[in-house]
């Protein structure tokens, strides 16, 4: 249910942000549907939406991944994230982050955090931009099954996103981040996706991409540590 309210929040968002051209919007999608001896439906999306003006700055982000084996369920993850950025001086900028994440599979009915940050401009050129992050997030974690129902902690995270413009109709990104609990330092997380887009026109190109995520103490022992998600994606960008 919750991935056909992302969609239409998606097309809703979109609606609002090409009428406003300072906003930069970039959606993905992927489907994928094999039959025969493996019967699978797997649906993906992306949304990224950056707004700036002056000093601020403005990044709006939701993902959806979900996923049928055999007519069975196997992954079903939504995630929203906000962040405002102000400028400081030169480079140098702070920002407030929140976030939503739903993903039952990994052992999560839903999580929420927030938090304030500190951020610095590496890199930024026409073609090439690379952004760190440090921060220090308050989480609040909603558990699916086990004997805690939920838990609240602090953590703190580290990010870097990189960007390149290879050629006119070429683009390579990366991000990484870091995510480690001030009260227990075994419950880690660490999570990275890269991948090329190849354009196809001024609003159409095609994308692949593979991520990576690792949580080092999942709430259930039977949870595996390791997600991995390959995608192709058609993409459009205004």
């Amino acid at each position: 249910m919750f991935r056909y309210i992302y969609l239409v929040l998606l097309v809703m968002a979109f609606t609002v942000f090409a009428e406003e051209k300072k906003w930069e919007v970039h959606i993905e999608f992927a489907y994928v549907k094999t039959s025969g001896n493996t019967q699978t439906d797997t649906m993906a999306s992306k949304f990224n939406a950056d707004y700036k003006l002056n000093s601020n700055r403005f990044y709006l982000k939701g993902e959806t991944l979900y996923k049928k084996d055999n007519g069975k369920e196997s992954a079903n993850k939504v995630i929203t994230d906000g962040r405002w950025e102000r400028v400081i001086h030169d480079d140098l900028f702070g920002f407030l982050n929140i976030r939503y994440e739903m993903d039952k599979f990994s052992g999560y009915e839903y999580r929420i955090s927030g938090g304030p940050g500190i951020g610095y401009d590496i890199i930024e050129r026409d073609n090439m931009n690379l952004k760190s992050l440090m921060s220090v997030i308050n989480y609040y974690d909603r558990f699916v099954d086990g004997e805690r129902k939920s838990d609240s902690y602090s953590s703190s995270k580290v990010e870097l996103y990189f960007d390149w413009d290879i050629r006119e109709d070429l683009k390579y990104r990366f991000d990484i981040n870091y995510i480690v609990s001030l009260r227990d330092n075994q419950n880690y997380f660490l999570n990275g996706e890269t991948g090329f887009e190849i354009k196809l026109n001024s609003v159409l190109s095609m994308g692949v991409s593979y991520k990576v995520n690792y949580q080092n103490k999942p709430p259930d022992p039977d949870i595996k540590r390791t997600d991995t998600t390959l995608l192709t994606s058609v993409i459009f960008d205004f």
